[in-house]
């Protein structure tokens, strides 16, 4: 559902907020199933995690919340980052900037994910999967796609 700007006080500053509240969301929700699998992994040894499922449910669901929590912040929109950037611009840029936005950022965006997947251009992989494994790594406090690799019964 959209929201509407006008009806905040501040509609520039309520309409950042509101938007930031998606990637926060998918980033407690992150944490809390890393900080989970943080607990699993501490009380078990290295041969339990082979083939667990458990293991990886906790790390895929860490992992793709991350990802999700990433993925949105790109500032193209329909994404919640299209609505961040143009609240710390000056007024011509922030038109331009919707105007662009408006007219062309589906379609840059659709780019980016068929140079990623058809081309093979690791655009989006770096962008997104790398962060985003690094932040579920450093909260779990292990390689979330080991971790991942591991529970699915590979050495």
């Amino acid at each position: 559902m959209r929201v509407n700007p006008h009806n905040f006080r501040d509609p520039a500053r309520g309409l950042v907020i509101s938007t930031a509240c998606g990637p926060l969301s998918n980033i407690i929700q992150g944490t809390l199933w890393a900080l989970v699998l943080r607990v699993v992994i501490a009380t078990s040894n290295t041969d339990a995690l082979v083939g667990n499922m458990l293991v990886g449910f906790l790390a895929m669901a860490a992992f793709i919340n991350f990802v999700l929590a990433v993925f949105s912040l790109i500032p193209l929109g329909p994404l919640d980052g299209h609505e961040v950037i143009p609240y710390f611009l000056p007024y011509d840029q922030k038109v331009a900037y919707h105007r662009f936005n408006q007219q062309y950022g589906m379609f840059v965006l659709m780019g980016l994910i068929l140079l990623d997947f058809v081309a093979n251009v690791p655009i989006l992989t770096t962008v997104v999967v790398r962060p985003a494994h690094w932040l579920g790594s450093a909260v779990a406090g292990a390689p979330l796609l080991l971790v991942i690799r591991l529970a699915l019964g590979y050495r």
